[in-house]
């Protein structure tokens, strides 16, 4: 059942996401934010490969937001994933592996399937080419994610501590660092310590080309073997990795998916823009504050991907 060889629709998304993105790039975007939709959006890149991991956050013990195992068992299970996380770099009861893997069962992701915690004996150094600022070509990320071959980037948006909103850029250049790659990404590659990283952390704008900088290193690793979705629902003004978010306070918005993370984050921001909701006047604002949407200029700038998209709704 893992040996399923690429479908047609596969090996373009793959073509397509090896080179620049000289053109817009396609988001595929449904208003349907239950699981169906989300395999609505999975749709274009069926069937999928043998070892594929699915990063995702698996929320904070008391956080209330994370997508839960229900949304996303059938979407596991139909590309045959597992889901993957890296430690949290924030104080609580996911910065060890062990205690994070109790975390993700009280959160029945072991129903849904195998659950990986990368960095669980340590992390691990991937390097690609790339003109990089801060991090020197080195992304830390967990002992064992050598082990897929293909990634699935499955990211909730909300809003960010770090980086204004967590979208596609923020869950492989944050959330897929171990602890260690973490603490060098808001330290702008200066200290992998996590006990002091965020007591030292850098400017904003190295935080945000660290992060991108991780990104763009893991998308070379995988050569156009990653996919990135994205579900907007329970948007919070806090991210999940906060142990008590603020509640949600922007109305559901849709589910997104692409090749292009770039393309992908652009095309959450400017919906968002068009949402309605208590506490949308506050994201927007934090996403401005901590600026945000410079993070998609420097990954465009790195060539990681284009804010020139195409949004094909799929019904």
């Amino acid at each position: 059942m893992k040996n399923i060889k690429l479908a047609s629709t596969v090996i373009l998304a793959m073509l397509i996401s090896s080179v620049a993105f000289a053109q817009e790039s396609v988001v595929y975007f449904t208003k349907n934010v239950t699981s169906d939709g989300l395999l609505t959006v999975y749709q274009p890149y069926a069937p999928v490969i043998a070892n594929v991991g699915v990063q995702m956050n698996t929320g904070e013990p008391d956080g209330q937001n994370y997508l839960k195992a229900d949304f996303i068992y059938d979407f596991v299970n139909e590309a045959c994933g597992t889901i993957v996380d890296c430690n949290s770099l924030y104080p609580g009861r996911r910065t060890t592996g062990n205690d994070h893997l109790k975390v993700s069962r009280e959160h029945k992701f072991n129903t849904v399937a195998n659950v990986d915690i990368l960095d669980a004996i340590g992390s691990r150094g991937i390097r690609a080419q790339g003109d990089y600022k801060h991090l020197g070509g080195q992304f830390l990320t967990g002992h064992t994610s050598h082990n897929y071959d293909y990634m699935f980037s499955l990211c909730h948006f909300t809003g960010s501590e770090l980086f204004g909103f967590e979208g596609s850029l923020a869950n492989m250049g944050f959330g897929y660092a171990s602890r260690e790659g973490k603490a060098a990404v808001v330290t702008a590659g200066k200290s992998t310590d996590p006990e002091t990283a965020l007591s030292n952390k850098a400017s904003q704008k190295d935080i945000l080309e660290t992060m991108v900088e991780g990104a763009d290193i893991v998308a070379k690793n995988y050569k156009g073997k990653i996919f990135y979705f994205v579900v907007m629902k329970d948007i919070s003004l806090d991210s999940d990795y906060m142990s008590n978010p603020a509640a949600p306070s922007v109305n559901d918005i849709g589910i997104l998916a692409s090749t292009d993370p770039v393309a992908l984050d652009q095309a959450c921001l400017d919906l968002l823009a068009k949402a309605s909701g208590k506490g949308k006047a506050a994201l927007e604002k934090k996403i401005k504050d901590l600026n945000g949407q410079y993070a998609l200029e420097y990954a465009e700038k790195l060539g990681l991907g284009s804010r020139t998209y195409k949004l094909e709704e799929l019904k």
